[in-house]
């Protein structure tokens, strides 16, 4: 094997050797302020839909053919065909200010703010002023999430739901109706989640707290956020 060939072998088994392995440096992370929807085709990008956190609503267009529209709007298989019917592929983007890093090298510096492309499934988990820990790709993308932190303010607590927005809920899952409101600008909007019970017994009506959250799916696949803690100081260990 000659030097060339040796050089480049190894260059790309060190690649697979730091992708397996966790990264030194703490993960970026900060606050979400816009969340983004663009069609691509013939070389260029068009605007379909921009939220941000100025609470005014939707700044781009109307391509949500009637369905609501929030904070954190969810683009499910069906809208999705027809955005891609009519604008070709479809990018998902979303814009974090980063918040903690004290001049680490090579770091998002605190406070500055970039956009990041994203899968549609961490799209849809996520919703304005949310916390979120990154896990970013190789190309600097968004893979996952290692924590999403969102504040909300106990409207309503049930013991089971009983309407069925769930979908098909397991028996033995330990879940607990919360209906949460968050502020969105000058108003207010109000979303149900499932929570684990320990959770469900801490809180309290109209009590205010910061929940980790996560996206989960029944067994008929009905997608649902899911509150799995609360996290004042937005915890996250890398080990």
């Amino acid at each position: 094997m000659n030097r060339r060939s040796f050089n480049r072998l190894f260059a790309l088994g060190g690649l697979s050797l730091v992708s397996g392995c966790s990264h030194p440096l703490p993960p970026p992370k900060g606050k979400i302020i816009e969340r983004s929807v663009v069609g691509k085709s013939g070389g260029g990008q068009t605007p379909l839909l921009s939220v941000t956190d100025d609470g005014d609503g939707p700044s781009v267009g109307s391509v949500l053919h009637g369905r609501s529209i929030g904070p954190g709007f969810v683009l499910d298989e069906e809208l999705r065909g027809k955005l891609g019917r009519k604008y070709g592929n479809i990018g998902y983007y979303l814009k974090i200010r980063h918040e903690g890093y004290d001049g680490i090298q090579l770091a998002p510096a605190d406070g500055s703010v970039k956009w990041y492309s994203t899968p549609v499934d961490q799209f849809n988990t996520v919703q304005i002023d949310d916390f979120v820990i990154l896990a970013t790709t190789i190309t600097d993308s968004i893979g996952s999430f290692h924590r999403v932190v969102r504040d909300g303010t106990v409207a309503e607590k049930k013991e089971k739901p009983t309407d069925g927005r769930f979908g098909t809920i397991s028996p033995d899952e330990d879940s607990r109706y919360v209906e949460l409101k968050h502020a969105f600008g000058k108003t207010t909007i109000e979303i149900p989640y499932l929570s684990s019970s320990e959770i469900y017994d801490e809180i309290e009506v109209d009590g205010s707290y910061p929940f980790g959250v996560k996206r989960k799916t029944s067994e008929d696949g009905t997608p649902y956020s899911y509150l799995d803690s609360i996290d004042p100081g937005h915890g996250y260990s890398v080990l």
